[in-house]
């Protein structure tokens, strides 16, 4: 027993001398450290100091000790030999990171530094410092801003900070002195950097940040109008007439050619959302534009070259009977002229003759109009959102403009629609399918050749990765801490996760400041007390709070996103009932016929027209009113479109009303013949519509750019496309509800085949009163309505 114990003591005082021998030894390396800096004896010590760890190898539980090599190797400036023993280490201290993280922001390397610093389980005022001053030293005051403001809020006093840091800041000033000071030299940096860089996380196709003065703007924006431009023609170059090619080529009846169209049109309203989120999560919009615009053209040659093959010998066929549905609107977020007018009366016909085409002709039409489908869906909800991407929102004068890009956007897609309706319908009665097929696929063509042109001078957004997971992330993460107490008042107070620096770890993205706004979701954020330092990594555990306010953003333009539908619902009906109420008015207008279709010209050439007043007269002068930037808020913008909407549908039931009165005086009730009425008394209510369209689709588009999550808009722009299928197939199922009631008990209801026997007026009524008991939902929910705040 007596004999182990000098044993002990014996290996005790060995132990204790070789320790003291190697501290012995890392104080003559220091003073040799201090009296030279030459390179050849600081290599020599260098190599001294790695022996030296060797040696230190079994002692290195020993703290005090493999702090002074952490210091030696930071002193020495050689940070990976630092790293390399601080991973040895048996047992880091409090010491042992602020060393290393102090060596790490005194190299410059700041992102090892804050990895080092996150790691840390417990931090004093030196761990903030060090950090601090690797961003004070390396001239990145914003972040050292906020990461000293994070401090000042930990410890609610004036901190020492590191005597450099002082000299710069103030050697005598408090904290909230200190945080003025920093202020203003993050003010300087701002005013140095604005005219040379984007604010908002925009690059170059190398993917480097990009200078302002020779990209986006104007510059890059006439590329993608002219591109929209082309492409919209393209589009509405085959659909104006699709229904017609269906029946004359493929020799479809109408019940099955109007099938054929609207289920296609309701493709091209649900391909959005996968372009969106392929835009969003992977590709980014202009690669995403890119790659579907090519399956666009592809779709538009094959479809082309299926016009000139031949049909095969007629067949008899059977007698059908058939009732034709109205077709819904074609517009991208417009209505516009439809060639095809719907019919709603049973159709009956005898027996004849009908040419089947050959099956490869369909098949090859049939897949190559849903190539176009995928490949416009595709396009639909990066092109506006690509535009808007040119224009830096930390920018005043630049934001200022974007507003102007979507009013001049939405007159290129009226603009490509109406010359489509126009000249390419002339195109294909006069000259054939083949030529009437080959001119847009020449313009979609122009249209790929037009945005690739622009590719040096456009400004790009990186993808953020997947919104849907991040948003089922941030529902996980709360779901787990559902037992967690907010507390009665607002959570500034409470510790919720951000990362540190500018910018959000979200890629493409600002961070967004914290609203008390759907607080349960504020429960993704919080840290809890048995979190341990790796939770911090795992999202479905821990979320920023920049992701949750991604989260409550959507919540927050959910309501204004519904009161859209009912909105498409009303502008439905330029191309179903309007156009009903226009086959039983006198078409003859002197000596000219005038199709009841037609009459949506005056709608287009509305929004034609007004476009350009609207944004180069009335904005203008709004603006000196009112001091904002677009004249007036988005949302009012939206909210004056809602009331020239219900006012259109007030407008077709006051004329509607007057041509029953008609008809019951001159005794044509029950006779299906047209009233002795001018069709011109139905422009002022397209004129309504494509006054409300300039004011809410226009708006939208805006809106759900601008308020939606950076890293989300263009799922977001896809979102408002689904209101305007979402707007028909509600309209359709109004017209169906209105059918089935006012047909109880043998009654002829208010759509009768013969609306001289109608109340098609208490239909038009009836929307009315919908779109105005929207319109004070929508007022109700903007006025509580709280902006993005970036």
């Amino acid at each position: 027993m007596q004999r182990t114990s000098q044993t002990h003591h014996l290996q005790t005082m060995q132990r204790t001398s070789q320790t003291h021998h190697l501290h012995s030894t890392i104080d003559n390396l220091l003073s040799s450290l201090s009296l030279s800096a030459r390179r050849q004896t600081l290599s020599s010590l260098l190599s001294a100091a790695r022996r030296l760890v060797s040696l230190s190898a079994p002692f290195l539980s020993d703290t005090h000790l493999a702090n002074r090599l952490l210091s030696l190797f930071s002193k020495l400036g050689s940070v990976n030999d630092a790293r390399n023993l601080f991973d040895q280490l048996p047992c880091k201290n409090l010491c042992s990171y602020n060393t290393l993280i102090s060596a790490y922001s005194n190299e410059g390397k700041l992102d090892s530094a804050v990895e080092l610093f996150n790691r840390m389980d417990e931090r004093d005022h030196f761990s903030w410092s060090a950090v601090i001053s690797g961003y004070t030293k390396h001239k990145m005051p914003l972040r050292a801003l906020e990461l000293y403001r994070q401090m000042f809020q930990i410890y609610k006093i004036p901190t020492l900070l590191p005597p450099k840091i002082q000299t710069n800041w103030g050697l005598m000033a408090t904290g909230e002195e200190r945080l003025l000071l920093l202020e203003e030299e993050e003010e300087e940096c701002l005013h140095e950097d604005a005219g040379l860089y984007t604010g908002d996380r925009s690059v170059d196709i190398n993917g480097n940040p990009i200078l302002k003065h020779n990209t986006g703007n104007w510059r890059a924006c006439s590329f993608i109008l002219w591109t929209e431009w082309c492409e919209r023609f393209a589009y509405y170059g085959i659909s104006r007439n699709l229904v017609t090619f269906l029946t004359t080529e493929l020799h479809q009846n109408n019940v099955t050619a109007a099938r054929s169209f609207t289920t296609w049109q309701g493709t091209c309203y649900l391909t959005p959302l996968v372009g969106a989120l392929l835009a969003d999560s992977v590709l980014g919009r202009f690669k995403t534009i890119a790659v579907f615009s090519a399956i666009y053209l592809v779709g538009m040659t094959t479809l082309t070259i299926s016009t000139f093959i031949p049909s095969q010998n007629p067949t008899p066929q059977t007698p059908s009977t058939f009732t034709n549905l109205p077709l819904t609107k074609t517009l991208i977020f417009s209505s516009s002229t439809i060639t095809n007018p719907p019919l709603t009366k049973t159709l009956i016909f005898s027996s004849s003759t009908i040419i089947n085409p050959p099956l490869t002709k369909t098949l090859i039409f049939f897949s190559s109009l849903y190539m176009i489908a995928l490949g416009a869906g595709g396009i639909k909800p990066c092109v506006s959102s690509f535009g808007a991407d040119q224009f830096d929102p930390t920018d005043s004068s630049e934001r200022a403009k974007k507003g102007s890009f979507f009013n001049w956007f939405y007159f290129c897609v009226n603009l490509g629609s109406l010359m489509a309706g126009t000249v390419l319908v002339w195109v294909d009665e006069s000259f054939g399918w083949g030529l009437g097929f080959m001119v847009p696929t020449f313009f979609m063509g122009l249209a790929i050749g037009s945005f690739f042109g622009g590719m040096r001078v456009y400004r790009f957004r990186k993808p953020g990765g997947s919104p849907i997971v991040r948003v089922f992330q941030v529902m996980m993460s709360a779901m787990r801490k559902w037992r967690v107490n907010l507390g009665d008042d607002d959570c500034d107070d409470l510790v919720l996760y951000e990362v540190m620096g500018k910018d959000s770890e979200i890629e493409g993205s600002r961070k967004l400041d914290h609203t008390n706004q759907f607080r349960f979701l504020d429960k993704a954020a919080i840290i809890t007390y048995d979190m341990k330092s790796n939770d911090l990594s795992n999202r479905w555990r821990i979320c920023t709070v920049t992701q949750v306010e991604e989260l409550k953003l959507l919540l927050n333009l959910f309501p204004i996103w519904a009161t859209g539908i009912i909105f498409f619902t009303v502008c439905a009906q330029d191309s179903s009932t309007f156009i009903e109420q226009g086959m039983v008015l006198n078409k003859r207008v002197g000596s000219l016929t005038i199709p009841p279709a037609s009459l949506a010209t005056f709608e287009v050439f509305t929004m034609i027209s007004f476009l350009p007043i609207y944004d180069k007269i009335i904005v203008p002068i709004a603006r000196n009113f009112t001091g904002t930037e677009r004249g007036i808020m988005v949302l009012q913008r939206i909210g004056t479109g809602l009331v020239f909407s219900t006012l259109s549908m007030v407008c077709a039931a006051l004329v509607e009303s007057k041509r029953l009165r008609l008809a019951k005086e001159m005794g044509l009730v029950h006779e299906s013949v047209p009233v002795p009425m001018s069709i011109l008394w139905l422009v002022p209510q397209y004129v309504l519509v494509g006054l409300s369209e300039v004011f809410t689709s226009i708006g939208q588009i805006e809106f759900f750019y601008d308020q939606s999550p950076d890293a989300m808009r263009s799922l977001c722009t896809a979102l408002a496309l689904v209101t305007v299928s979402l707007g028909s197939y509600l309209s359709s199922a109004i017209l169906s509800l209105v059918s089935y009631f006012t047909t109880l008990n043998g009654e002829i209801g208010w759509i009768p085949d013969n609306l001289n026997e109608g109340r098609l007026d208490l239909f038009f009524w009836l929307l009315g009163g919908l779109s105005f008991v929207n319109l004070v939902v929508f007022l109700v929910f903007a006025m509580k309505y709280r902006y993005k705040r970036a």
